[in-house]
């Protein structure tokens, strides 16, 4: 059995940076996630999306490291932080744990696209 490793791309609309994350988010991956979070800032966007929609796996560790990612994002100066696409037991399990209370989460990039900042 083949372990499915992280894939990160990045795409740009509107001033948002969008990470698309697709295949097992696990312990491992940390490295991965903090460089892609690195060049999306790098960018200066306004607003930083992670796509979940095409997330297998999910891990506790890695929603630790979503959460310290809010954090530090929302900081002087402030860049919105939003979750999109999560689906099926990824985003029962996000719900669980109420992240949704603390971190901006909806069912498509295009929901996050047309969040304002009053939502924030």
């Amino acid at each position: 059995m083949t372990k499915q490793v992280l894939k990160i791309t990045q795409t740009t609309e509107k001033g948002v940076s969008i990470l698309h994350l697709q295949g097992r988010f696990d312990y491992t991956t940390r490295v991965t996630f903090f460089s892609a979070i690195k060049n999306a800032k790098e960018t200066q966007p306004q607003h930083i999306i992670l796509d979940l929609s095409k997330i297998t796996f999910i891990e506790s560790a890695p929603i630790g490291w979503i959460v310290t990612t809010f954090h530090q994002l929302t900081q002087s100066p402030a860049i919105r932080f939003t979750l999109a696409g999560q689906q099926g037991w990824i985003d029962e399990s996000l719900k669980s744990i109420n992240l949704q209370r603390l971190i901006p989460t909806v069912d498509s990039i295009e929901e996050a696209l047309a969040l304002t900042p009053a939502h924030y």
